[in-house]
């Protein structure tokens, strides 16, 4: 389980709950951040082909600002996690979270993993998987408006904060 976005001044919380085989060895996977975007795409396909199952979560802006980042991520890998082990016909399972908050109201075993997405390759997985998700959904808004958001995704770049100060948030 990981997520991207939590650090974001636009566009949503994304999360991704990944179950990799245990004989599924994909060269190269890392941090999402630690990939350049071509080689993200490719491990993404990998990924996705090779998966048992994963499933991506996310969580609007709005609903981020109605109920605080923190609550609509642990949310979001709720609903993630919970969709991927019913796909797993329940079976038994523990899941590892990036960083260092477990997932309340779960009921399923679980560790935390600070750092995960560079220790743990189904944490990777899971980080490259939403990554994609959420820059592709990022890159699409930027037709609609001019924040620029295809070039940074939402992050508080300098480019980003010359766009708010220029159109408003």
């Amino acid at each position: 389980m990981d997520e991207v976005g939590r650090g974001c001044l636009a566009g949503p919380a994304t999360v991704c709950a990944t179950v990799l085989p245990v004989e599924c060895d994909l060269e190269g996977l890392k941090d999402s951040k630690k990939l350049t975007k071509n080689r993200r795409a490719v491990l993404m396909e990998k990924i996705v082909d090779r998966a048992e199952t994963y499933h991506v979560a996310s969580r609007s802006a709005a609903q981020i600002d109605a109920h605080g980042i923190l609550n609509m991520t642990l949310d979001a890998m709720r609903e993630a996690v919970q969709t991927c082990h019913s796909k797993l016909n329940n079976k038994n399972v523990i899941v590892l979270v990036d960083g260092t908050v477990e997932i309340p109201d779960l009921g399923l075993p679980q560790k935390t993993v600070p750092q995960g997405d560079s220790k743990s390759r189904t944490i990777a997985a899971a980080s490259i998987v939403a990554k994609q998700t959420r820059d592709a959904l990022m890159m699409a808004l930027e037709d609609e408006e001019c924040y620029g958001f295809a070039r940074h995704k939402g992050y508080g770049t300098k480019m980003h904060y010359e766009k708010l100060a220029e159109y408003g948030p």
